[in-house]
């Protein structure tokens, strides 16, 4: 088998699974930022606090002190009220309108790289499921996990 692109030096095995951050590594922005635009842009919410929000949390994120929970909490308020059949349609539009423009081309290939060798792939990432999964499908992943 040909060396795989992704190997650390000296070794000379693929490796068993390659799991792949998302923002800023495959994509070229946050997420969960570009969604809270999104959703703006559709005017779901109009309330300037859900930028305010992202902002503190991009602090705190910087800083390591972020409180995952409590970010998440606050960050739900923006889409809970949204029927999760239209919720997920939205992350749908979301991926290719939004993200699909983003993707790094070296992310791109990262990932075809290891699914052409047979290598098990998923994306792992801090930003919300519901919008994690339908973006690595965009890279040919079914694979996702997100918060």
């Amino acid at each position: 088998m040909a060396a795989f692109p992704l190997m650390l030096p000296g070794t000379s095995r693929p490796p068993k699974l390659v799991v792949f951050d998302l923002d800023h590594t495959l994509i070229a922005c946050d997420a969960t930022i570009l969604w809270t635009e999104f959703l703006y842009e559709k005017k779901i919410v109009t309330d300037p606090i859900w930028r305010q929000y992202d902002r503190d949390m991009v602090k705190s994120y910087a800083k390591g002190v972020l409180d995952i929970r409590d970010f998440c909490r606050k960050h739900a308020g923006a889409f809970r009220s949204i029927p999760e059949e239209k919720l997920h349609a939205l992350a749908q539009e979301f991926a290719k309108k939004k993200i699909a423009p983003l993707i790094f081309p070296d992310g791109k290939k990262w990932v075809k790289n290891a699914l052409q060798a047979n290598i098990p792939a998923c994306v792992l990432s801090a930003s919300a499921a519901f919008i994690v999964k339908p973006i690595a499908k965009l890279f040919g992943l079914t694979d996702a996990m997100g918060i």
